[in-house]
């Protein structure tokens, strides 16, 4: 997950387009603990949990 608090020159979110979460939950039938995407601040696990969002995978 981008760093959400990054802003341009102009004020705007620079990587994130709103903020907060819609989605209820999220299901995925893979998940990977290590991320490697050259902007992550942060996991797909903690975001979630930082917006108490339910996950499953399998």
């Amino acid at each position: 997950i981008p760093d959400e608090k990054a802003v341009d020159g102009s004020a705007l979110h620079r990587w994130v387009e709103s903020n907060k979460i819609y989605a209820s939950g999220l299901i995925v039938s893979a998940y990977i603990e290590q991320y490697s995407h050259w902007n992550a601040m942060e996991s797909l696990s903690s975001l979630l949990k930082k917006h108490n969002i339910p996950g499953l995978y399998g």
